[in-house]
């Protein structure tokens, strides 16, 4: 089986999307799956938009009040029940296209399939100073952890659930797709990364809070580095 983790917190106008731009995809995949909606804490129709979703493989988890990426993710990672796990963003800023492609790869022989664009065949097909920045912090994630690969911080990836379930995760933030690539490295999963383009939401705001994605992710590059150390 297929699971499909969405985190989502304010994102009603992007899950009704679910229906008419996933399903269709995860169907012709011809193989069973089902979707997980962390919804984490929304106070917009979130919660209301998922329950009234046709696809019947969807499966809503509500956390009662806001609790960060981080924590969404690792609900999302304990709730699935399938072999493969699809980590996918609420906001659709790559295309459910893709997923199929990941998972091919996957199965290739990897543990962990990347969608980057970052990657040197990819394409962001907006830019803003949260772009920038991002590519900085991964930049540095590349030159600390001595991996080549271009999209350390990127939620949108395919994981061998028997990988990722063993993992002690320990953060709430959005610096937690770090956290599980890091963690899988060290563990000698192999990785690979499949180029993709990343496009600007329809709908709703980004959910980052700069200042505290950076404190967070400086928090991180120095565990890495006294790990790294040692």
């Amino acid at each position: 089986m297929i699971s499909v983790v969405i985190p989502a917190y304010n994102e009603e106008g992007n899950i009704r999307r679910i229906d008419s731009e996933l399903t269709p995809v995860l169907n012709d995949l011809k193989e069973d799956y089902e979707i997980i909606i962390v919804n984490d804490g929304s106070v917009d129709k979130t919660e209301q938009e998922a329950r009234s979703l046709k696809d019947k493989n969807v499966r809503l988890v509500n956390h009662s009040r806001n609790m960060n990426l981080g924590m969404a993710v690792r609900t999302g990672i304990k709730e699935s029940r399938g072999d493969i796990i699809v980590m996918y963003e609420a906001d659709f800023t790559w295309k459910p296209e893709y997923i199929k492609e990941l998972i091919s790869e996957l199965r290739k022989g990897y543990d962990c399939v990347i969608g980057s664009h970052y990657h040197k065949e990819g394409k962001i097909s907006y830019y803003n100073y949260r772009i920038f920045l991002s590519q900085a912090v991964n930049k540095m994630y590349q030159v600390i952890l001595g991996e080549n690969i271009s999209a350390m911080s990127s939620l949108f990836r395919v994981y061998k659930a028997e990988k990722i379930k063993k993992l002690n995760l320990t953060t709430t933030g959005f610096n937690i797709n770090a956290e599980i690539l890091i963690k899988l490295l060290r563990n000698n999963a192999k990785v690979k990364e499949v180029p993709v383009i990343l496009t600007k939401r329809k709908f709703g705001k980004s959910k980052i809070s700069v200042p505290k994605a950076i404190m967070n992710h400086l928090k991180l590059l120095f565990s890495l580095l006294l790990w790294r150390i040692k």
